[in-house]
């Protein structure tokens, strides 16, 4: 028998999972069924692990085995409710971008001037890669940066801006990832995936594992909830009652992340608005905050 972990069952496998995922997609909407690639080798695997200098979760190495990532760009945009499901090259690149700015962004020295990574600015890579970085003008920058990170549940996700060992397993085109944590809090758990990047000081526990997020994607999209932006193409999930309010998948796992652990006070308004697509629109239910 299998242990049951903080009192709860086993996840159901990845590969059932992603058959429910599947079914769903050729069934519902056939040409983001048609964008997902095809499973990698384990020789695939084992390079990935190589050039990622870590070793990987059992349930991520078999869910790439079943499908490797899905096509990059066009629409619709991902299939993770909007968010792009990354292959192992996509999973190295994005993993690059923020171990860049760490190395050369947060730890170099204030007079030093790199090229930030489109990925710390917001937007995908493609989209972003001839912006120019703008240099904070305020000399503590970085001790006032480091002092906004925060960890929902608290202790559970370390409190950096990014960390090498956070390994990007899908993104949306706002700068934001989910990621399995392999350099927990205190509190967290290895494997457990987290949710980080541009729009998120407070970084949140969104689920145990990467088996248990598929879980909670099928579900998602076997509840009936679903709907498909008619600009866009972008396939959406309904969470709450009222038909003006529509979040982005990752707002409505921050909200769910919220009300599982507790809320933390109220949000500070952006000052400078935030990126199309990012951030909740005022007044939401699922309005969440982050760390003052």
């Amino acid at each position: 028998m299998q242990a049951f972990q903080e009192g709860l069952p086993p996840p159901p496998p990845v590969a059932h999972s992603w058959r429910r995922m599947d079914k769903w997609a050729e069934e519902h909407y056939e040409e983001l069924f048609e964008e997902l690639g095809e499973g990698c080798t384990s020789n695939d695997l084992n390079d990935l692990e190589h050039q990622l200098d870590c070793s990987l979760p059992m349930d991520v190495r078999e869910s790439l085995q079943f499908h490797d990532g899905q096509e990059v760009g066009g629409r619709p945009t991902g299939m993770i409710f909007g968010c792009m499901l990354l292959d192992c090259e996509e999973i190295v690149h994005e993993w690059r971008n923020w171990k860049t700015v760490n190395e050369e962004y947060l730890n170099a020295p204030s007079t030093y001037k790199p090229s930030t990574p489109a990925t710390a600015l917001g937007g995908s890579s493609s989209a972003s890669s001839s912006r120019k970085p703008q240099q904070p003008q305020n000399p503590m920058w970085r001790q006032d940066l480091l002092a906004k990170q925060d960890s929902q549940p608290p202790g559970a996700i370390q409190k950096v801006y990014a960390h090498p060992r956070w390994i990007p397993l899908a993104r949306d085109w706002g700068g934001n990832n989910l990621a399995v944590d392999l350099a927990p809090g205190p509190t967290g758990k290895w494997g457990q995936v987290i949710l980080f990047g541009r729009d998120y000081d407070c970084k949140y526990v969104v689920s145990r594992s990467w088996a248990s997020f598929l879980a909670t994607v099928a579900d998602d999209l076997n509840s009936g909830k679903w709907f498909i932006e008619e600009d866009t193409n972008e396939l959406k999930l309904r969470e709450f009652k009222t038909s003006h309010v529509e979040p982005g998948y990752l707002d409505i796992l921050r909200w769910r992340s919220d009300q599982k652990y507790g809320r933390r006070g109220p949000r500070r308004r952006p000052q400078n608005g935030s990126a199309k697509g990012a951030g909740s629109p005022t007044g939401s239910p699922y309005d969440s905050p982050v760390a003052e």
